[in-house]
């Protein structure tokens, strides 16, 4: 919820996580995956939706374990 940190109004988050099989058929494997996060975060930087401070303490969400999981 943000309404108290922004006074925008309230947001909710649901995260469902992809399956070893989508993370495979979206990007392949780990690495791709790691690259293209590094670059949607740079381009959010350069379009300043993303402070440069802050983008050093946010990490892809996915793990290299993920695209082993069943």
């Amino acid at each position: 919820m943000t309404d108290a940190e922004t006074g925008c109004g309230l947001i909710y988050d649901t995260m469902i996580p992809y399956t070893a099989k989508q993370l495979h058929r979206l990007y392949g494997n780990y690495e791709n995956y790691r690259r293209r996060f590094e670059a949607a975060k740079s381009a959010a930087v350069t379009q300043r939706y993303l402070l440069p401070e802050d983008a050093g303490g946010i990490d892809p969400v996915a793990s290299p374990g993920d695209f082993n999981a069943p």
